[in-house]
């Protein structure tokens, strides 16, 4: 199937459920009824990422725009856009979706986060379970040199302002629930309810602060399942970046998410998508909000969407 029509019918298929409220951040769930596309495709990063490694030759000095890794396991990795890499001296986000099938070899494209890097002596490579929110994934798409990130940088700063938030990015719900993130028990639950323990759900969108900031779909639920805590964890740094003191905040209602997911299909079938051979990732610009596909031969395995408005 050619991509355009894939993402045309996987958007069509999507339907947008009632917003759940949870510590300051508005959650929609996006369902379609049935198992889509990239089932066979795990995210089989646990803690620590085991089964992936960093190549590097004897005395070859870290790089700030590229990671070359291998995945030692026995099952593909997805490693989403936005998957944020700590240590070696850098913090470092990946600026597409890839798929690592079983021992294979890929560099990854990366932005360095940091102006000033420690000792990458002292900061040993940590993978972590971490995505960037979508403020920063925004800014990301806009950048045509990875060389030039003064803006993603003072970006991130505000965002990573408080060790707080850094615990947002760190902690690892899959293995604790997603009260680790620091949310309360009830709204834990609610979520777990509503994302985690219903098949048909394979995404999610998020507002903050009376704004859309974007929103991602995955191929699969068990997709979604695997990387719900770090997005919720982006949601909810998101929000402590975006404190508007003394400002009416106007409330995000089921209608303009359904509006929001409607512009990006449209824009889609007015523009189309460049063909890309299977695993490589596609990009194109809806209505105010960026959109990156990552697609394989048996189908979509991670759509991310970005409101021009969160940059």
């Amino acid at each position: 199937m050619e991509p355009d029509r894939l993402l045309r019918t996987a958007l069509e298929d999507v339907s947008v459920e009632s917003p759940l409220d949870v510590a300051g951040i508005r959650v929609f769930a996006l369902n379609w009824s049935g198992e889509r596309g990239s089932g066979a495709v795990h995210a089989a990063v646990g803690p620590g990422a085991g089964s992936l490694e960093v190549i590097r030759e004897a005395g070859e000095a870290p790089s700030r725009n590229l990671l070359l890794l291998r995945n030692r396991g026995r099952f593909p990795v997805l490693l989403p856009e936005g998957a944020l890499f700590f240590g070696e001296g850098y913090t470092r986000v990946a600026r597409d979706s890839h798929v690592l099938e079983a021992g294979e070899r890929r560099a990854l494209s990366v932005c360095c986060l940091d102006k000033s890097p420690c000792d990458p002596a002292e900061s040993p490579m940590l993978f972590g379970r971490a995505i960037a929110p979508h403020t920063i994934r925004a800014h990301l798409k806009r950048l045509r040199d990875c060389g030039e990130v003064l803006g993603l940088c003072s970006v991130w700063e505000r965002l990573m302002g408080s060790t707080e938030n850094a615990s947002l990015l760190l902690s690892d719900p899959r293995a604790r629930g997603l009260e680790s993130l620091g949310l309360p028990p009830e709204g834990a639950r609610s979520l777990d309810e509503r994302l985690v323990r219903r098949s048909g759900v394979a995404g999610m969108l998020t507002a903050v602060e009376g704004r859309l900031v974007g929103f991602d779909l995955f191929g699969s639920h068990a997709l979604l399942v695997d990387h719900v805590g770090p997005l919720v964890g982006a949601a909810l740094l998101e929000k402590t970046g975006r404190a508007l003191e003394g400002e009416e905040i106007e409330t995000v209602e089921l209608s303009d998410a359904m509006a929001f997911i409607g512009a990006v299909r449209e824009a889609l079938e007015r523009k189309g998508v460049k063909r890309g051979r299977p695993g490589s990732a596609l990009a194109w610009e809806a209505d105010r909000s960026i959109v990156r596909a990552l697609l394989r031969s048996d189908g979509l395995v991670h759509l991310s969407v970005s409101a021009e408005q969160a940059a």
